[in-house]
């Protein structure tokens, strides 16, 4: 199963291609502040929990091959090659698979009560107005509650966004192999239980069809044989 087009109009070359290379905009500007950050994790000058900092680590490692597959696969959506293109499709798979992963630690973290505690103990912290301490933690928990439905949103149209990309390169890829493996498709009836002469109706019907399909092909010319 693949689409034939990108948009509903869009060749999927062309999809392919754009696909490409907002992955590869998007993975660069990931890889660059996830460098930054794990520079400020060795300097000290970022302070962050253990399960934060690995997972810091393992997405500017993971969006760093990100960048180089998809520098690989715009190559080859513009070049048409099936093999780049299919490792492309591959890196996508594994991808979102990882990102699935990660956002689902996220969200786990996020939502854990842990987090709610410290989350509400730095924004009470972060007043420095005369109000009661009513107020501070009803407002406190709205932007608390605010927050984590504005991330959840984000890591769900990601994930849409990566799995429609997914399936886009696959339609793709599919497409090239067609090309170059053309397929012959043909259908077989089945006749039974049909009248005599509604069967000798069909039978001249498809024998017209077949000498309307059949080549004119030149006789070939007899070589004369040397005595």
């Amino acid at each position: 199963m693949r689409w034939h087009h990108f948009l509903c109009c869009l060749p999927l070359r062309l999809g392919v291609v754009i696909i490409a290379a907002l992955t590869l905009l998007g993975s660069v500007l990931v890889t660059v502040g996830g460098w930054i950050n794990v520079k400020d994790i060795l300097n000290h000058s970022l302070i962050l929990s253990k399960s934060h900092e690995i997972v810091v680590w393992v997405t500017a490692g993971l969006y760093t091959f990100i960048v180089l597959i998809s520098l690989f696969g715009l190559v080859g959506a513009l070049t048409a090659r099936i093999k780049q293109v299919a490792a492309f499709n591959g890196m996508q798979v594994g991808s979102f698979i990882a990102s699935l992963v990660l956002g689902v630690i996220a969200l786990i973290q996020l939502y854990s009560k842990k987090y709610d505690k410290q989350a509400s103990a730095d924004c009470k912290d972060s007043f420095e107005v005369d109000i009661s301490a009513e107020d501070v933690a009803s407002v406190c928990r709205t932007a608390l509650n605010v927050s984590k439905a504005a991330i959840t949103a984000i890591y769900t149209v990601i994930w849409l966004i990566q799995f429609y990309g997914v399936f886009i390169v696959h339609s793709y890829v599919q497409e090239l192999r067609e090309r170059r493996y053309p397929t012959i498709k043909y259908t077989v009836v089945k006749l039974c239980f049909i009248p005599a002469a509604l069967s000798h109706q069909l039978v001249m019907l498809l024998s017209l069809d077949r000498r309307l399909e059949v080549e004119k092909v030149p006789p070939r010319k007899s070589k004369a044989r040397s005595g």
